[in-house]
Protein backbone atom coordinates (compact mmCIF):
# COMPACT_ATOMS: atom_id res chain seq x y z
CA UNK A 1 0.00 0.00 0.00
CA UNK A 2 2.61 2.32 0.55
CA UNK A 3 4.58 2.20 -2.27
CA UNK A 4 1.38 3.30 -4.30
CA UNK A 5 1.17 6.30 -2.02
CA UNK A 6 1.61 9.40 -4.75
CA UNK A 7 4.60 11.15 -4.80
CA UNK A 8 3.07 14.48 -3.92
CA UNK A 9 2.31 12.21 -0.77
CA UNK A 10 5.83 11.24 0.31
CA UNK A 11 6.93 14.45 -0.53
CA UNK A 12 4.29 15.74 2.54
CA UNK A 13 5.62 13.02 4.73
CA UNK A 14 9.51 13.76 4.15
CA UNK A 15 8.31 17.62 5.55
CA UNK A 16 8.14 16.42 8.63
CA UNK A 17 11.15 13.48 8.66
CA UNK A 18 14.62 14.86 10.32
CA UNK A 19 17.07 16.05 7.79
CA UNK A 20 19.33 13.15 9.24
CA UNK A 21 16.89 10.50 9.32
CA UNK A 22 15.96 11.41 5.16
CA UNK A 23 19.98 11.05 4.88
CA UNK A 24 19.77 7.42 6.18
CA UNK A 25 16.79 6.48 4.17
CA UNK A 26 19.07 6.82 0.98
CA UNK A 27 18.61 3.06 -0.17
CA UNK A 28 14.96 3.26 0.34
CA UNK A 29 13.48 3.91 -2.99
CA UNK A 30 14.25 6.39 -6.01
CA UNK A 31 12.68 9.32 -3.82
CA UNK A 32 14.18 9.13 -0.66
CA UNK A 33 17.53 8.91 -2.75
CA UNK A 34 16.96 12.38 -4.36
CA UNK A 35 15.98 13.69 -0.74
CA UNK A 36 18.56 12.29 0.70
CA UNK A 37 20.96 13.61 -2.06
CA UNK A 38 19.02 16.60 -2.23
CA UNK A 39 19.86 17.19 1.75
CA UNK A 40 23.54 16.27 1.46
CA UNK A 41 24.59 18.56 -1.18
CA UNK A 42 21.94 21.25 -1.58
CA UNK A 43 24.11 23.62 0.81
CA UNK A 44 28.05 23.67 -0.17
CA UNK A 45 30.57 25.90 2.40
CA UNK A 46 33.67 26.03 1.35
CA UNK A 47 35.88 28.18 4.07
CA UNK A 48 39.27 27.24 3.67
CA UNK A 49 41.94 26.18 1.28
CA UNK A 50 41.93 22.43 2.87
CA UNK A 51 41.63 18.69 1.87
CA UNK A 52 38.53 18.48 3.16
CA UNK A 53 37.58 21.65 0.79
CA UNK A 54 39.23 19.96 -2.12
CA UNK A 55 36.88 16.69 -1.84
CA UNK A 56 33.57 18.69 -1.71
CA UNK A 57 34.99 19.96 -5.44
CA UNK A 58 35.71 16.92 -6.60
CA UNK A 59 32.48 15.28 -5.76
CA UNK A 60 31.15 18.15 -7.80
CA UNK A 61 31.99 17.04 -10.87
CA UNK A 62 29.35 14.71 -11.52
CA UNK A 63 26.60 17.31 -12.84
CA UNK A 64 23.83 15.31 -11.09
CA UNK A 65 25.76 16.17 -7.95
CA UNK A 66 26.16 19.58 -8.95
CA UNK A 67 22.67 20.33 -10.38
CA UNK A 68 21.75 19.97 -6.19
CA UNK A 69 23.72 22.19 -5.29
CA UNK A 70 21.16 25.16 -3.83
CA UNK A 71 23.84 27.51 -1.93
CA UNK A 72 27.12 27.97 -2.27
CA UNK A 73 29.40 29.99 0.08
CA UNK A 74 32.82 30.35 -0.56
CA UNK A 75 36.00 32.26 1.31
CA UNK A 76 38.16 32.72 -1.67
CA UNK A 77 41.64 33.58 0.85
CA UNK A 78 44.83 32.62 0.67
CA UNK A 79 45.30 31.32 4.56
CA UNK A 80 46.85 27.74 4.55
CA UNK A 81 48.29 25.58 1.83
CA UNK A 82 45.62 22.65 1.05
CA UNK A 83 47.51 19.41 2.66
CA UNK A 84 47.42 16.52 0.83
CA UNK A 85 48.26 13.20 1.81
CA UNK A 86 50.93 12.14 -0.09
CA UNK A 87 50.13 8.61 -1.12
CA UNK A 88 46.83 9.90 -2.15
CA UNK A 89 46.90 12.35 -5.36
CA UNK A 90 43.54 14.16 -5.71
CA UNK A 91 43.03 12.75 -9.35
CA UNK A 92 42.61 9.27 -7.52
CA UNK A 93 40.54 10.11 -5.23
CA UNK A 94 38.35 11.17 -7.85
CA UNK A 95 39.65 7.62 -10.17
CA UNK A 96 38.65 5.97 -7.30
CA UNK A 97 35.24 7.22 -6.73
CA UNK A 98 33.97 6.97 -10.32
CA UNK A 99 35.44 3.64 -10.44
CA UNK A 100 33.35 2.44 -7.44
CA UNK A 101 30.07 4.17 -8.73
CA UNK A 102 30.45 4.07 -13.27
CA UNK A 103 27.14 5.81 -13.87
CA UNK A 104 28.60 8.91 -11.67
CA UNK A 105 31.49 8.94 -14.38
CA UNK A 106 31.08 13.20 -15.61
CA UNK A 107 31.70 13.36 -18.94
CA UNK A 108 35.54 14.71 -20.40
CA UNK A 109 33.89 17.25 -22.54
CA UNK A 110 31.84 19.22 -19.43
CA UNK A 111 34.63 19.04 -17.40
CA UNK A 112 37.00 20.49 -19.66
CA UNK A 113 39.82 18.51 -19.35
CA UNK A 114 41.92 16.77 -21.32
CA UNK A 115 44.96 14.35 -20.72
CA UNK A 116 47.28 17.36 -19.57
CA UNK A 117 44.74 19.46 -17.39
CA UNK A 118 44.55 16.42 -15.21
CA UNK A 119 47.39 17.66 -13.81
CA UNK A 120 46.72 21.91 -14.16
CA UNK A 121 43.26 21.50 -12.16
CA UNK A 122 42.74 18.29 -10.04
CA UNK A 123 46.24 16.93 -9.21
CA UNK A 124 49.15 18.60 -6.66
CA UNK A 125 46.66 21.81 -6.29
CA UNK A 126 48.25 23.38 -3.24
CA UNK A 127 47.03 26.85 -3.34
CA UNK A 128 44.41 28.90 -3.52
CA UNK A 129 44.89 29.23 -7.01
CA UNK A 130 44.65 25.55 -7.92
CA UNK A 131 41.16 25.29 -5.94
CA UNK A 132 39.79 28.07 -8.11
CA UNK A 133 41.09 26.46 -10.96
CA UNK A 134 39.11 23.22 -9.70
CA UNK A 135 36.13 25.10 -8.66
CA UNK A 136 35.98 26.26 -12.12
CA UNK A 137 35.44 23.06 -13.90
CA UNK A 138 32.79 22.28 -11.70
CA UNK A 139 30.60 25.92 -11.77
CA UNK A 140 29.22 24.62 -14.98
CA UNK A 141 27.46 21.63 -13.76
CA UNK A 142 25.55 23.61 -10.90
CA UNK A 143 23.04 25.35 -13.25
CA UNK A 144 20.42 25.67 -10.23
CA UNK A 145 22.55 28.22 -7.66
CA UNK A 146 19.83 30.73 -5.70
CA UNK A 147 21.94 31.61 -3.42
CA UNK A 148 25.85 32.85 -3.53
CA UNK A 149 28.18 33.86 -0.94
CA UNK A 150 31.57 34.91 -1.64
CA UNK A 151 34.00 36.32 0.83
CA UNK A 152 37.96 37.54 0.12
CA UNK A 153 39.46 39.64 2.74
CA UNK A 154 42.99 39.24 1.70
CA UNK A 155 44.40 40.50 -1.89
CA UNK A 156 43.72 38.11 -4.51
CA UNK A 157 47.31 38.77 -6.51
CA UNK A 158 47.68 34.90 -5.97
CA UNK A 159 44.89 33.91 -8.07
CA UNK A 160 43.03 35.09 -11.31
CA UNK A 161 39.34 35.12 -9.98
CA UNK A 162 37.88 37.09 -13.42
CA UNK A 163 37.77 33.32 -15.44
CA UNK A 164 35.70 32.05 -12.17
CA UNK A 165 33.57 34.62 -11.75
CA UNK A 166 32.82 34.63 -15.48
CA UNK A 167 31.90 30.95 -15.13
CA UNK A 168 29.77 31.78 -12.08
CA UNK A 169 27.58 34.48 -13.63
CA UNK A 170 27.42 32.33 -16.99
CA UNK A 171 26.47 29.17 -15.29
CA UNK A 172 23.81 30.32 -12.53
CA UNK A 173 23.26 34.04 -12.89
CA UNK A 174 20.09 33.77 -14.39
CA UNK A 175 18.50 31.94 -11.37
CA UNK A 176 20.18 33.56 -8.50
CA UNK A 177 17.86 35.14 -5.81
CA UNK A 178 20.64 36.49 -3.23
CA UNK A 179 23.86 37.77 -3.49
CA UNK A 180 26.20 38.30 -0.81
CA UNK A 181 29.93 39.65 -1.58
CA UNK A 182 32.35 40.72 1.01
CA UNK A 183 36.19 41.94 0.95
CA UNK A 184 38.25 44.47 0.37
CA UNK A 185 36.80 46.81 -2.03
CA UNK A 186 39.95 46.69 -4.61
CA UNK A 187 38.92 43.28 -5.10
CA UNK A 188 34.94 44.00 -6.43
CA UNK A 189 36.02 45.15 -9.51
CA UNK A 190 37.61 41.59 -10.04
CA UNK A 191 34.04 40.31 -8.98
CA UNK A 192 31.88 42.93 -11.19
CA UNK A 193 34.33 42.99 -14.06
CA UNK A 194 31.86 41.40 -16.12
CA UNK A 195 28.95 42.85 -15.66
CA UNK A 196 26.46 40.25 -14.87
CA UNK A 197 22.56 40.08 -15.64
CA UNK A 198 20.87 39.10 -12.54
CA UNK A 199 17.67 38.84 -13.68
CA UNK A 200 16.27 37.08 -10.24
CA UNK A 201 18.43 38.40 -7.41
CA UNK A 202 15.90 40.16 -5.01
CA UNK A 203 18.18 40.05 -2.21
CA UNK A 204 22.25 41.62 -2.27
CA UNK A 205 24.15 41.84 0.65
CA UNK A 206 27.93 44.24 0.28
CA UNK A 207 30.65 44.49 2.87
CA UNK A 208 33.64 45.95 2.61
CA UNK A 209 36.84 45.97 4.46
CA UNK A 210 39.93 47.57 4.14
CA UNK A 211 43.28 45.86 2.05
CA UNK A 212 45.12 43.07 4.80
CA UNK A 213 48.60 44.98 3.21
CA UNK A 214 47.62 48.91 3.38
CA UNK A 215 50.22 51.32 2.57
CA UNK A 216 51.67 52.99 5.40
CA UNK A 217 49.60 56.14 5.87
CA UNK A 218 49.72 59.62 4.06
CA UNK A 219 52.53 57.50 1.97
CA UNK A 220 51.77 58.41 -1.42
CA UNK A 221 50.60 55.02 -2.40
CA UNK A 222 48.04 55.23 0.76
CA UNK A 223 46.83 58.70 -0.99
CA UNK A 224 46.82 57.22 -4.59
CA UNK A 225 44.90 54.03 -3.00
CA UNK A 226 41.87 56.22 -1.43
CA UNK A 227 41.41 57.66 -4.58
CA UNK A 228 41.89 54.60 -6.68
CA UNK A 229 39.17 53.05 -3.95
CA UNK A 230 36.62 55.66 -4.36
CA UNK A 231 37.42 54.97 -8.37
CA UNK A 232 35.99 51.79 -8.25
CA UNK A 233 33.05 52.06 -5.90
CA UNK A 234 31.79 54.74 -8.34
CA UNK A 235 32.66 53.09 -11.55
CA UNK A 236 31.88 49.63 -10.65
CA UNK A 237 29.76 49.07 -7.08
CA UNK A 238 27.54 51.65 -7.91
CA UNK A 239 26.56 50.89 -11.41
CA UNK A 240 26.29 47.14 -10.42
CA UNK A 241 23.84 48.09 -7.20
CA UNK A 242 21.93 50.61 -9.86
CA UNK A 243 21.19 47.72 -12.17
CA UNK A 244 19.28 45.30 -9.25
CA UNK A 245 17.74 48.57 -7.93
CA UNK A 246 14.17 48.28 -9.50
CA UNK A 247 14.00 44.67 -8.34
CA UNK A 248 15.78 44.12 -4.88
CA UNK A 249 13.76 43.80 -2.19
CA UNK A 250 16.44 43.14 0.58
CA UNK A 251 19.66 45.37 0.47
CA UNK A 252 22.55 44.81 3.19
CA UNK A 253 25.86 47.65 3.24
CA UNK A 254 28.31 46.62 6.13
CA UNK A 255 31.59 48.48 5.84
CA UNK A 256 35.02 48.61 7.97
CA UNK A 257 36.86 50.03 5.14
CA UNK A 258 38.64 53.38 6.28
CA UNK A 259 36.90 55.22 3.01
CA UNK A 260 33.94 57.90 3.18
CA UNK A 261 30.84 56.11 1.98
CA UNK A 262 28.99 59.62 1.23
CA UNK A 263 29.81 60.42 -2.38
CA UNK A 264 28.57 56.23 -3.23
CA UNK A 265 25.57 56.33 -1.16
CA UNK A 266 24.37 59.74 -3.16
CA UNK A 267 24.83 57.49 -6.35
CA UNK A 268 22.41 54.65 -5.26
CA UNK A 269 18.83 54.21 -5.97
CA UNK A 270 16.30 54.87 -6.60
CA UNK A 271 15.01 51.48 -4.63
CA UNK A 272 11.36 51.04 -5.26
CA UNK A 273 10.34 47.60 -4.09
CA UNK A 274 12.85 47.37 -1.02
CA UNK A 275 11.17 45.88 2.31
CA UNK A 276 14.21 45.01 4.33
CA UNK A 277 17.10 47.69 4.44
CA UNK A 278 20.92 47.38 6.79
CA UNK A 279 23.56 49.49 7.18
CA UNK A 280 26.63 49.09 9.40
CA UNK A 281 29.36 51.13 9.33
CA UNK A 282 30.86 54.09 11.67
CA UNK A 283 29.16 57.39 10.99
CA UNK A 284 32.21 59.51 11.41
CA UNK A 285 34.02 57.67 9.21
CA UNK A 286 31.37 56.11 6.69
CA UNK A 287 29.73 59.39 6.25
CA UNK A 288 32.17 61.94 7.41
CA UNK A 289 31.75 64.41 4.41
CA UNK A 290 27.71 63.82 3.62
CA UNK A 291 25.02 61.66 5.12
CA UNK A 292 22.45 63.29 2.25
CA UNK A 293 22.70 60.05 0.18
CA UNK A 294 21.67 57.65 3.12
CA UNK A 295 19.01 60.20 4.28
CA UNK A 296 17.60 60.05 0.58
CA UNK A 297 17.92 55.83 0.76
CA UNK A 298 15.85 56.06 4.28
CA UNK A 299 13.24 59.00 2.70
CA UNK A 300 12.68 56.84 -0.80
CA UNK A 301 11.61 53.59 1.34
CA UNK A 302 9.31 54.85 3.48
CA UNK A 303 6.26 53.78 1.93
CA UNK A 304 8.30 49.41 1.47
CA UNK A 305 9.95 49.39 4.28
CA UNK A 306 9.32 46.79 6.89
CA UNK A 307 12.56 45.87 8.49
CA UNK A 308 15.25 48.62 9.18
CA UNK A 309 18.85 47.75 10.77
CA UNK A 310 20.91 51.53 11.51
CA UNK A 311 24.30 50.39 13.60
CA UNK A 312 25.96 53.30 12.63
CA UNK A 313 28.05 53.72 16.15
CA UNK A 314 30.84 56.40 15.68
CA UNK A 315 34.36 54.86 15.49
CA UNK A 316 36.16 55.88 18.38
CA UNK A 317 35.77 55.06 22.23
CA UNK A 318 33.58 57.11 24.17
CA UNK A 319 33.86 60.01 21.09
CA UNK A 320 30.85 62.11 22.39
CA UNK A 321 32.02 64.67 19.39
CA UNK A 322 31.53 62.16 16.76
CA UNK A 323 27.97 60.73 18.75
CA UNK A 324 26.62 64.37 19.00
CA UNK A 325 26.66 64.26 15.08
CA UNK A 326 24.95 61.30 15.03
CA UNK A 327 22.60 62.16 17.56
CA UNK A 328 21.79 65.29 15.65
CA UNK A 329 21.50 63.50 12.20
CA UNK A 330 18.94 61.26 13.83
CA UNK A 331 16.98 64.26 15.46
CA UNK A 332 16.77 65.73 11.47
CA UNK A 333 15.97 62.65 9.75
CA UNK A 334 12.61 61.56 12.24
CA UNK A 335 11.61 65.36 11.18
CA UNK A 336 10.43 63.29 8.14
CA UNK A 337 6.76 62.50 9.30
CA UNK A 338 6.24 59.37 6.90
CA UNK A 339 10.34 58.13 8.30
CA UNK A 340 9.62 54.86 10.43
CA UNK A 341 6.50 54.37 9.56
CA UNK A 342 5.04 50.90 8.42
CA UNK A 343 8.13 49.20 10.24
CA UNK A 344 7.66 45.23 11.23
CA UNK A 345 11.50 44.89 12.86
CA UNK A 346 13.53 47.62 13.68
CA UNK A 347 17.58 47.50 15.43
CA UNK A 348 19.15 50.55 16.15
CA UNK A 349 21.81 52.22 17.92
CA UNK A 350 19.84 55.38 18.93
CA UNK A 351 23.55 57.49 19.59
CA UNK A 352 23.50 58.78 23.35
CA UNK A 353 20.57 61.54 22.41
CA UNK A 354 18.37 62.27 25.76
CA UNK A 355 15.41 60.78 26.90
CA UNK A 356 15.51 58.54 23.30
CA UNK A 357 13.21 61.11 21.90
CA UNK A 358 14.03 59.76 17.95
CA UNK A 359 13.62 56.34 18.73
CA UNK A 360 10.15 56.95 20.50
CA UNK A 361 9.37 58.77 17.48
CA UNK A 362 9.89 55.87 15.24
CA UNK A 363 8.44 53.76 17.87
CA UNK A 364 4.99 55.98 17.71
CA UNK A 365 5.19 55.79 13.85
CA UNK A 366 4.75 52.10 13.72
CA UNK A 367 2.35 51.57 16.35
CA UNK A 368 0.31 49.34 14.21
CA UNK A 369 2.70 47.38 12.77
CA UNK A 370 5.76 47.00 14.51
CA UNK A 371 6.38 43.30 15.82
CA UNK A 372 10.33 43.54 16.90
CA UNK A 373 12.71 45.92 17.75
CA UNK A 374 16.66 45.89 19.25
CA UNK A 375 17.88 48.30 20.62
CA UNK A 376 21.84 48.11 19.51
CA UNK A 377 25.07 49.00 21.75
CA UNK A 378 23.64 51.38 24.25
CA UNK A 379 22.95 50.59 27.73
CA UNK A 380 19.87 52.08 29.24
CA UNK A 381 19.10 53.36 32.60
CA UNK A 382 15.83 52.64 34.30
CA UNK A 383 13.78 55.99 33.29
CA UNK A 384 14.99 54.88 29.94
CA UNK A 385 13.69 51.70 29.84
CA UNK A 386 10.60 52.40 31.06
CA UNK A 387 9.81 55.38 28.02
CA UNK A 388 10.55 52.10 25.89
CA UNK A 389 7.99 50.48 27.54
CA UNK A 390 5.44 52.52 27.83
CA UNK A 391 5.37 53.43 24.21
CA UNK A 392 5.67 50.12 23.36
CA UNK A 393 2.29 49.86 25.43
CA UNK A 394 0.02 51.99 23.07
CA UNK A 395 0.27 48.89 21.06
CA UNK A 396 -0.13 44.73 21.14
CA UNK A 397 1.76 43.85 17.90
CA UNK A 398 5.33 43.80 19.72
CA UNK A 399 6.23 39.81 20.16
CA UNK A 400 9.91 40.69 20.22
CA UNK A 401 12.08 43.01 22.87
CA UNK A 402 15.29 43.35 23.03
CA UNK A 403 17.76 46.17 25.49
CA UNK A 404 20.49 46.59 27.44
CA UNK A 405 20.56 47.91 30.62
CA UNK A 406 22.58 49.15 33.08
CA UNK A 407 21.20 47.10 36.36
CA UNK A 408 18.45 44.85 36.70
CA UNK A 409 16.35 45.28 39.10
CA UNK A 410 12.89 43.03 39.44
CA UNK A 411 11.19 46.37 38.89
CA UNK A 412 12.19 45.83 35.71
CA UNK A 413 10.27 42.48 34.86
CA UNK A 414 7.25 44.04 36.41
CA UNK A 415 7.41 47.10 33.74
CA UNK A 416 7.67 44.63 31.21
CA UNK A 417 5.19 42.24 32.35
CA UNK A 418 2.12 45.06 33.08
CA UNK A 419 3.56 46.98 29.65
CA UNK A 420 3.88 44.27 27.12
CA UNK A 421 1.61 41.51 28.54
CA UNK A 422 1.68 39.88 24.76
CA UNK A 423 5.28 39.61 24.94
CA UNK A 424 6.87 36.05 23.63
CA UNK A 425 10.08 36.59 23.44
CA UNK A 426 12.34 39.22 25.34
CA UNK A 427 16.24 39.48 25.90
CA UNK A 428 18.20 41.61 28.08
CA UNK A 429 21.70 42.60 29.19
CA UNK A 430 22.96 43.97 32.21
CA UNK A 431 26.13 45.89 32.19
CA UNK A 432 26.31 44.55 36.18
CA UNK A 433 27.69 41.41 36.43
CA UNK A 434 26.16 40.27 39.13
CA UNK A 435 22.31 40.98 39.93
CA UNK A 436 20.89 42.51 43.14
CA UNK A 437 21.91 40.89 46.20
CA UNK A 438 17.63 40.29 47.22
CA UNK A 439 16.91 40.10 43.24
CA UNK A 440 15.65 36.13 43.71
CA UNK A 441 14.09 36.67 47.13
CA UNK A 442 12.25 39.37 45.61
CA UNK A 443 11.43 37.49 42.37
CA UNK A 444 9.53 34.98 44.75
CA UNK A 445 7.06 37.17 45.71
CA UNK A 446 5.51 38.34 41.96
CA UNK A 447 3.40 36.39 40.06
CA UNK A 448 3.14 37.29 36.21
CA UNK A 449 0.38 34.89 35.31
CA UNK A 450 -0.94 37.06 32.64
CA UNK A 451 2.52 37.33 30.68
CA UNK A 452 2.22 35.37 27.53
CA UNK A 453 6.16 35.15 27.85
CA UNK A 454 7.74 32.13 26.02
CA UNK A 455 11.33 32.46 25.71
CA UNK A 456 13.69 34.20 27.79
CA UNK A 457 17.25 35.47 27.80
CA UNK A 458 19.11 37.29 30.64
CA UNK A 459 22.53 38.28 30.61
CA UNK A 460 24.81 40.02 33.64
CA UNK A 461 27.81 41.26 32.18
CA UNK A 462 29.28 38.06 30.21
CA UNK A 463 27.29 34.96 32.22
CA UNK A 464 23.82 34.10 31.98
CA UNK A 465 21.51 34.18 35.05
CA UNK A 466 22.28 31.64 37.04
CA UNK A 467 19.70 28.25 35.84
CA UNK A 468 17.93 29.16 40.18
CA UNK A 469 17.18 32.20 39.54
CA UNK A 470 15.55 31.51 35.73
CA UNK A 471 13.89 28.40 37.78
CA UNK A 472 11.73 31.14 39.87
CA UNK A 473 11.39 33.46 37.46
CA UNK A 474 9.76 30.93 35.13
CA UNK A 475 7.47 29.84 38.58
CA UNK A 476 6.01 33.09 39.03
CA UNK A 477 4.98 33.41 35.19
CA UNK A 478 3.13 30.05 35.27
CA UNK A 479 6.17 28.56 33.68
CA UNK A 480 8.47 25.74 33.94
CA UNK A 481 12.43 26.06 33.24
CA UNK A 482 14.30 23.79 31.10
CA UNK A 483 17.73 22.88 30.69
CA UNK A 484 17.01 21.98 26.74
CA UNK A 485 17.45 23.93 23.67
CA UNK A 486 20.30 26.64 23.13
CA UNK A 487 20.79 28.33 26.43
CA UNK A 488 19.21 27.97 30.36
CA UNK A 489 17.49 31.00 29.53
CA UNK A 490 14.43 29.32 27.73
CA UNK A 491 11.31 29.31 29.26
CA UNK A 492 8.79 26.95 27.84
CA UNK A 493 4.81 26.69 28.70
CA UNK A 494 3.04 24.05 30.07
CA UNK A 495 1.11 22.31 27.76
Amino acid sequence: MASSLPVEVWLHIAQFIPTNEIRSLLALNRLFYDLAMDARYEDINIDEVSQEAFNKVCRLVDPSVASRVRRLRLQLNQVTKLRLAPSIPSWDVLRRLTTSFPNLRPSRALLGLNNSAKSSAFKRNTSLAGLVEALIAVLPGMVNVEEFTVSSWNTLSTADLEPFFSTAWSGFGSKLRKLSLGGNIEGFKVLLTARPVLTAVEELHLEFTDNMNPPLPNSPEAVHGAAATQTLLLDFVAPFINDLSTQLQVLKLWSWASIDLSIFFQRLGPFPMLHTFSIWAAFNRSFAHDPSGLTRILYGTCLTLKDLTLRLNPLGLFNSQADLVLCQWLSETVQNDQFGTGLRCLQLYPSTEPNLDSLVAIIQRSAKTLEQLNVRDRYLRLPETTRIAEALSHFTTVTRLRLNVRTLPVELLDLFAHSLPNLKHLGLRAADGEPTADFGTQLKTRRYDNWKLWNIGIWQGANELDYETMVILAASSGAKATRRGLTKGNIEKRT
